[in-house]
């Protein structure tokens, strides 16, 4: 049975649309599979220190900041890994938000939302991830770049 001009026409831009369609999820797929991937690296090692968490002392006890619980989740976490003596992993920053009484507000699962926010403070360069732990990047100090200007000067 042979179909009309306009059918056939009909037809050809569906299948046109479905395939820009297909090109799209397919774009998005892999930039799902980017994210799970690294969210996945996140949380590969999940086993925690208890004797390094426990003996985290941030340094809002001494009065002159607000606790944890009184600021941004985002901040909460960066001032734990400003404080920690060594870079921590996920399932550490979790375990010191949870002691602090810091709820990621919502229904998202408080590992799941640092391992969001930590995916996206890596992203723009707030955090620094390296086997499995973060940290917060240090900056060069003054001195060392000052030592580094007259060095490059007297060349």
């Amino acid at each position: 049975m042979p179909f009309s001009l306009q059918t056939i026409t009909e037809l050809k831009d569906e299948a046109n649309a479905l395939r820009k369609d297909l090109t799209n999820l397919q774009s998005q797929a892999e930039k799902v599979r980017h994210r799970l991937a690294a969210i996945e690296e996140i949380l590969s090692d999940t086993q925690v220190d208890p004797v390094s968490a426990k003996q985290f002392q941030p340094s809002f006890f001494n009065g002159d900041e607000p606790m944890l619980k009184d600021v941004s989740f985002r901040e909460a976490i960066r001032r734990i890994l400003r404080d920690a003596d060594r870079p921590l992993k996920a399932a550490e920053i979790c375990s010191i938000l949870e002691r602090h009484g810091v709820a990621p507000g919502g229904k998202t699962d408080l590992s799941v939302r640092v391992a969001n926010d930590l995916y996206k403070m890596k992203k723009a360069n707030h955090v620094k991830h390296d086997n499995g732990a973060f940290c917060i990047p240090r900056e060069p100090s003054t001195a060392n770049s000052q030592t580094t200007n007259r060095t490059e000067h007297a060349h």
